[in-house]
């Protein structure tokens, strides 16, 4: 997939699972701790994306990241897992028995 195209389904993809939370982008801004600006650029595909402004992405909307970038999904032989309560992230290896 082109990089712009790319951006713009990750964008498009951000804007539903927002407004599927009825969040307002100042709302959300403030969830993912991020620039409001910014996050209008993230959404319209105008901006190159770092994987840690994916994760507050990810964190701020209570999804996993494989759920936010377009076409992806969770891979082996490594699982990430959000924690919510203290926005770690963990990574456990299948077949590791847990944590």
């Amino acid at each position: 997939m082109e990089y712009r195209t790319f951006a713009i389904a990750l964008g498009s993809r951000i804007r539903s699972l927002r407004l599927a939370r009825a969040l307002t982008l100042e709302r959300a801004s403030e969830l993912m701790d991020l620039d409001l600006k910014h996050l209008q650029k993230i959404e319209a595909g105008h901006v190159n994306v770092t994987l840690l402004t994916l994760l507050k992405i990810a964190l701020g909307l209570g999804e996993p990241l494989h759920e936010i970038i377009p076409h992806a999904q969770p891979t082996q032989p490594a699982l990430f897992l959000f924690t919510h309560h203290n926005t770690s992230i963990e990574q456990i290896h299948a077949g590791s028995g847990g944590r």
